[in-house]
């Protein structure tokens, strides 16, 4: 029996280079995968079980070159829960230039690639990684990943619509993007992948980005449409309010999430016909701890609010390509100590 899992397409991050569209949505469980790599990500191929527990190979993304690294096997009970890495330039193009793949085991397989340009991290709460797709060229130019084990272990794999995707600038060699898109050099391999996740549930979480203090967890998932927000912030994000419209389209607001400091910004409010499609920011540090240093909020719209705080730190951003922002969640004290992102298929 298969049970049809709805779907969400998170990210890409990276270029828009890589003249070869790909997708690798098996018919089983990943287990594996092989890198290429040296200065950046020069190609990537995956292992999979199908539903006997034989074991298969995906095709090669990517072009020929690089130093092929030792695959990686996972064990029967081990799945991905994050992939990380960074994005830069190789010639003038941009690419993903590193890799690393997290799992449940509490492993860390990687850093593969030169690292240099802008990190980027999706750790999934809640959802499962379940096949990748993107471009590639004569290098890995972007990556995601997407699919969910329903409860009879069964992955039904959804039809991959192959796009182009905006290319983020950043210094160095790159590796396009993995489970986010990243761009290639002409003359080399481009891949561009972007995100999936498939849930058998009704809803996605991806993060929290941010540190792991703040005493008081909070969670927003209003029973209507997000309409709007409004941010307390300085250095640092102080504070957080968002405000949402139940099925009469009566307005409310959410809590106040964070502390008492900050300048309290003008109140940001939705068109009827606008959503929230990405949300960007930087983490970094205030004192000792780790909070979320700037946030912009972008829409269906074409526009960006934002940016709200003084941007120190390392960068994130979460572009939902197919699915929808139903929620937030986090932790908070003196300032918003963490953010993630609640999606709906």
């Amino acid at each position: 029996m298969v049970v049809r899992a709805s779907q969400v397409e998170v990210g890409p991050w990276g270029g828009d280079g890589g003249v070869n569209p790909w997708s690798f949505m098996p018919g089983g469980r990943i287990v594996g995968f092989r890198i290429a790599s040296g200065d950046v990500i020069d190609s990537i191929r995956f292992m999979y079980e199908d539903e006997s527990h034989n074991k298969h190979h995906s095709n090669t993304y990517g072009g020929d070159g690089g130093t092929l690294n030792p695959p990686v096997n996972f064990d029967r009970d081990e799945d991905i829960i994050r992939v990380s890495g960074t994005i830069g330039k190789i010639y003038s193009y941009t690419v993903i230039t590193s890799l690393s793949f997290h799992t449940n085991k509490g492993r860390t397989y990687g850093t593969y690639g030169g690292g240099a340009g802008t990190s980027f991290s999706l750790p999934v709460t809640k959802g499962k990684f379940i096949g990748f797709f993107g471009n590639y060229g004569d290098y890995l130019d972007s990556i995601g990943e997407t699919q969910f084990w329903d409860e009879f272990g069964l992955l039904q794999s959804p039809s991959i619509d192959h796009r182009l995707f905006q290319s983020i600038p950043s210094p160095g060699p790159s590796i396009d993007s993995i489970l986010f898109l990243a761009s290639h050099p002409v003359p080399s391999l481009k891949l561009s992948i972007s995100k999936f996740l498939n849930l058998n549930a009704s809803q996605v979480e991806v993060g929290p980005w941010g540190g792991d203090g703040g005493v008081n967890p909070w969670s927003f998932m209003p029973g209507g449409r997000i309409v709007g927000f409004r941010i307390a912030s300085g250095d640092v994000i102080d504070s957080i309010r968002f405000m949402y419209e139940d099925e009469s389209h009566n307005k409310h607001h959410s809590n106040t999430y964070g502390g008492d400091g900050g300048t309290l910004n003008p109140p940001v409010n939705f068109d009827r016909d606008e959503d929230i499609i990405r949300v960007s920011g930087t983490i970094g540090k205030i004192y000792s701890y780790t909070v979320i240093t700037s946030l912009s909020f972008h829409t269906n719209k074409g526009r960006t609010y934002g940016t709200y705080g003084g941007g120190a730190g390392t960068s994130f951003s979460l572009p939902v390509t197919k699915g929808k922002f139903i929620g937030f969640f986090g932790n908070y004290g003196d300032y918003l100590d963490s953010i993630g992102v609640i999606l709906q298929p």
